[in-house]
């Protein structure tokens, strides 16, 4: 089975988690870049949480692969206001996905994930087969020796449960 790991780290967050699963998993990994990246000082939670709440699509900068080779698609996000982050709608609108095995993970700083999950569904189901999904409250500052430990179970429940 071939998997490909795609998300979107403004902050670092799910790039720890990504790296992980990819190795974890021996998938391909592709981190989504926009053509204009969201400021990295306190403006991103003003500009990010704007265009995550109006569910606008940043036009991306990263060309993906063909997904039609992937069986399992592992997609990772972390959590503006209470949703998805703006480049995960843009791969979702841009990049219709069918018959895939689906894993979604996420990562926030907040009280809640929201309905992040519930948002992202929207686009994947019913034409494809949602296996799972985990999330994390900030995990770069978790014990890294955990969260793999936390991804590894999950992966191996995915694989149970395929």
């Amino acid at each position: 089975m071939k998997s490909i790991v795609v998300y979107y780290s403004l902050t670092g967050n799910i790039d720890s988690l990504a790296t992980t699963i990819a190795k974890l998993t021996d998938a391909d990994i592709c981190k989504l870049e926009l053509e204009s990246e969201y400021p990295k000082n306190f403006f991103k939670f003003v500009k990010g949480g704007h265009d995550a709440v109006r569910h606008l699509t940043p036009k991306l900068k990263t060309i993906l692969p063909d997904l039609s080779q992937y069986d399992r698609i592992y997609i990772g996000s972390p959590v503006w206001a209470s949703t998805y982050a703006p480049p995960i709608g843009s791969f979702l609108e841009n990049y219709p996905l069918e018959n895939k095995e689906i894993a979604l993970f996420i990562s926030y700083m907040g009280r809640t994930p929201g309905h992040t999950f519930k948002d992202m569904l929207a686009y994947l189901e019913p034409q494809n087969d949602l296996l799972d999904t985990i999330e994390f409250i900030n995990p770069k500052k978790s014990d890294p020796e955990v969260v793999a430990l936390q991804l590894k179970q999950w992966i191996e429940t995915l694989d149970t449960n395929a």
